[in-house]
């Protein structure tokens, strides 16, 4: 967990350390337990920004049928303080 927290604040560090490790951290939400989802979602999203929202929605969106309704609720937390 502080481990996605930490690569996702250095990819909001710079554009030239987000280009290179958020595609890893997208790779790590897409492969990552249901469970853990929500919270790597939110840990995840520090490193959001316009140029790569798309990919993060999607991302996000591919796995909502997964979730239970307290990780459902979660993640809408999440996006709303995304402003999606």
């Amino acid at each position: 967990v502080w481990g996605i927290k930490t690569l996702a604040h250095v990819a909001k560090a710079d554009k030239r350390y987000s280009e290179k490790l958020f595609p890893i951290l997208m790779g790590l939400l897409q492969k990552c337990n249901s469970r853990d989802f929500p919270l790597h979602a939110e840990s995840v999203q520090v490193a959001v920004d316009k140029s790569n929202q798309a990919e993060y929605l999607a991302v996000v969106q591919a796995r909502q049928s997964e979730l239970t309704s307290s990780q459902l609720a979660r993640l809408k937390k999440v996006l709303k303080d995304l402003q999606v």
